[in-house]
This record gives C-alpha cells, sequence and structure tokens, in this order.
C-alpha cells in the first residue's frame, strides 16, 4: 500500500509526506486507486480534524489508510492496515448487495468473542452510511468457540441511509441487540468456518420494537479475514505495526515525495498507562483495545473555555462493559492557566462528588471520573449494563471501577 506501488509488510506501516492537506492526499490517493483497478470505499465520520480514510480492496483483502494532517509539524501522516472483507446482501424494507472492508475485528476462541464492524460512506446523502456489526460475546460455553454454528448471533445494520451516531438512530436495525444473551433468537446465526471466515444469515431486523415486520430488513453474507490478520491478533501485532520502505510513483505537484522514517511516524498516546490486561482484570473479561489516538485539541473535558493541549483517547471493551478515558496535558496553554481553569470549574460544580487519595485532585460527577496528577488531566467513563438497571448500586459499582481505572493511571503520570 498505496496501491500502485509499495511493498507491504506484516499488517500494518506508516509514512509522513511533507504536506499537512490531508484532504488533498486522500483525492489523490483515491483517483490512484481507482485507476489500479481497487475499489475504493472511503469513511468520513472520523471525530479528529483534518483526518480520512480511505480503503481500498482487491483479491479479497482491503487496505485502509488513514491520513491524518498535522499542521503544526507541517506534515501528514500516513498509517495503512490490512483488513478483511465482508460481502453483505440486504432484502426487505430495503435492498443491497455489496461488498464492505471489515474496519474492526476480533475472533477470539480463548475469550469466546466475534465481533465483525463494517463502516464506510454509502454516499446516498451527506453523512449517510453503511454499518454493520456482528457479535457473538458469552461465557460458560455460550460464547464463540472456533470453527461451528452459533445462533447467539447479535446483528445491527444501517443499509446505507443513515449515521451511526450517539442514541437512538432512526435507521438502525437490529437483532439480537441485547445485554442478556441467555435467550438470543434464534433466526440469527453464524456459520464459523474457521478462526478467519464463515457465513451469517439474520432475518427479521426491525428499526425497533414498535415497528410492524413489514419494515423488517433480512440479511446474509459472508465473512473473510486475512491469515496475517488473524495471526496478527494472537500476538497483539495489530498495535504494533511494522514498516514499510518508502512507497514509489507518489510525485506530483500537489503530493510531494514521502520520506522515509526510522522510527514509528504515529502519533504517541498516553494508553498505556492502564494495560491491556489490567483493563481486562477491571471490566471482568478479556478486552479489546478499541481507540488510541492523539491529536491537538482547543478543548478539555472540564472546561469550555479555548484552549491548546494535547489529548489522548484510549477506550477498552470487555463484553458490555467498557471503559473511555483521555488524557490532556498543556501545549501552549500555560501549565498554571490550565490549573486554574481545572480549579474554577471543580468549585463552580456544585454537583460534583470529591473523591479523595487519587492524584493531587479528583472529583466525579454524571457517571465521569476526572483526576488532576501534575500538569496531566484525566477524565474515565465506565459504561456497564448495572447502572441503566440497579440504579444506585449500579452508579457505585460504575464508581469503583473508575478509581481503579484511575489509580492504574495515576501510578504512570509524572
Amino acid at each position: 500500500m498505496p496501491p500502485k506501488s509499495a511493498e507491504w509488510v506484516g499488517i500494518g506501516a506508516a509514512w509522513s509526506l511533507k504536506d499537512p492537506n490531508a484532504k488533498r492526499i486522500s483525492d489523490f490517493m483515491i483517483n490512484e486507486g481507482k485507476s489500479a483497478g481497487y475499489t475504493v470505499w472511503t469513511f468520513s465520520g472520523a471525530l479528529v480534524p483534518n483526518s480520512y480514510t480511505v480503503y481500498f480492496g482487491k483479491g479479497g483483502k482491503a487496505y485502509g489508510l488513514t491520513i491524518l494532517g498535522d499542521e503544526q509539524d507541517q506534515e501528514s501522516v500516513l498509517s495503512p492496515l490490512l483488513h478483511g472483507v465482508m460481502h453483505i446482501k440486504i432484502n426487505g424494507a430495503q435492498n443491497a448487495e455489496l461488498d464492505l472492508p471489515i474496519d474492526d475485528a476480533t475472533i477470539d476462541a480463548n475469550s469466546q468473542r466475534l465481533n465483525l464492524v463494517s463502516r464506510v460512506d454509502s454516499g446516498k446523502c451527506q453523512n449517510c452510511e453503511y454499518y454493520v456489526l456482528l457479535s457473538i460475546t458469552g461465557n460458560s460455553g455460550s460464547g464463540f468457540k472456533g470453527a461451528g454454528t452459533y445462533d447467539n448471533l447479535t446483528a445491527i445494520v444501517i443499509p446505507g441511509n443513515g449515521n451511526y451516531g450517539i442514541g437512538i438512530d432512526p435507521h438502525e436495525y437490529s437483532k439480537g441487540k441485547t445485554i442478556d444473551l441467555s435467550n438470543p433468537p434464534k433466526d440469527c446465526g453464524l456459520v464459523a468456518k474457521d478462526n478467519s471466515s464463515g457465513t451469517f444469515d439474520c432475518k427479521g431486523l426491525q428499526l425497533d420494537e414498535t415497528h410492524p415486520s413489514a419494515d423488517a430488513l433480512n440479511i446474509s453474507g459472508t465473512y473473510n479475514l486475512p491469515a496475517e490478520v488473524v495471526a496478527a491478533q494472537a500476538t497483539q501485532a495489530a498495535f504494533q505495526p511494522t514498516f514499510t520502505p518508502r512507497p514509489k510513483g507518489l510525485a506530483t505537484s500537489s503530493v510531494p515525495e514521502p520520506t522515509e522514517t526510522e522510527a514509528p511516524a504515529l502519533a504517541t498516546t498516553d494508553c498505556a498507562i492502564v494495560t491491556l490486561q489490567e483493563a481486562s482484570a477491571i471490566l471482568g473479561g478479556q478486552a479489546d483495545q478499541r481507540l488510541n489516538d492523539a491529536f491537538p485539541t482547543d478543548q478539555v473535558d472540564f472546561a469550555t473555555d479555548t484552549v491548546s493541549a494535547t489529548e489522548s483517547d484510549c477506550s477498552y471493551v470487555a463484553g458490555s462493559n467498557s471503559v473511555t478515558y483521555n488524557v490532556y496535558k498543556p501545549d501552549q496553554t500555560k501549565p498554571s492557566d490550565l490549573a486554574k481553569l481545572w480549579t474554577d470549574s471543580k468549585n463552580a460544580d456544585s454537583s460534583r462528588q470529591d473523591i479523595k487519595g487519587i492524584g493531587d485532585d479528583a472529583y466525579s460527577r454524571n457517571g465521569t471520573l476526572r483526576v488532576k496528577k501534575g500538569n496531566t488531566y484525566v477524565t474515565i467513563s465506565v459504561e456497564i449494563p448495572e447502572i441503566h438497571q440497579n440504579g444506585a448500586a449500579g452508579a457505585k459499582k460504575q464508581l469503583d471501577m473508575e478509581k481503579q481505572f484511575a489509580q492504574k493511571a495515576v501510578s504512570r503520570l509524572p
């Protein structure tokens, strides 16, 4: 990757271009891919400013390319990754048949989890997308165990005419979307050929329980992950990509020749302040890392004033439990000014719950724990089913888990 010429090593790579215009580079790569005979998908729903994702498909594989422009350093970092492909048929209230790149994949018989996610722009309307989630989770033998037939598949689909956002989306069809999988639907199943491929078939996906069956969708299809991706999952290599030699044939008037890097050009994040093993122990199951980003920001969680800081966003997911934490550090803003914003914001918040014994200062509000240590600020949000089911007891469990994450985090902060 890129499409015309570059040696592929492992499942990941990175290089930089001395051009901060990520949109221009994205358009160039799209044209290159199409001219080389690749199927090209885009995803424009990234939350990071000046960031674009393009997928190139050929021969049953997909290559995802994330382009992150950095105006401060006057460069863009290109980070490709090897992906699998899902072929899906949709019929019923809407109809479609298409191939989609598998953006996120977890297939692990040891933790009894299968999770496949595809998400690309559909072009049907502004910000509309195809979104597909296939998931099997469980324990005590009810989860994914490798090759076999499963009738406890959870499926969520947006068939190209909606945007998968926060809250209930009117275009989101689902089946088996429930925390309790002890009684899953029997008409939504998956047949795994092995740990890398299989078929799925789901009937009667609905917008919600109030819609008539006439509005339902049926989906079926196949999925296939390259052997390199499956092998990388077993060793966590997906988060330690190797690097390709400098790609050739990219010099144009608008996209300068890329330069080689001896070290990873990826953004440095603070996700390592809580390890995967520690997150698994706190969340109560084998966790997967779903988010690991770092970028400059003009906003921090605990204040409305404009600032100049760096932000790292991190998340782990284990079954129905998850955690997201954000790490903020001052950039151009003086540390003393950021500290004053913290103090003023905290003192103005009469609904807060002060927390003792974690970092230099900490408080909780609306399900989020905020911690200050030195010139670093961390916000931690745990999501568990008990929050919605057990009232005060669920909120207490949530806060206790957030405290455990916070203790791990502050022990590694300067």
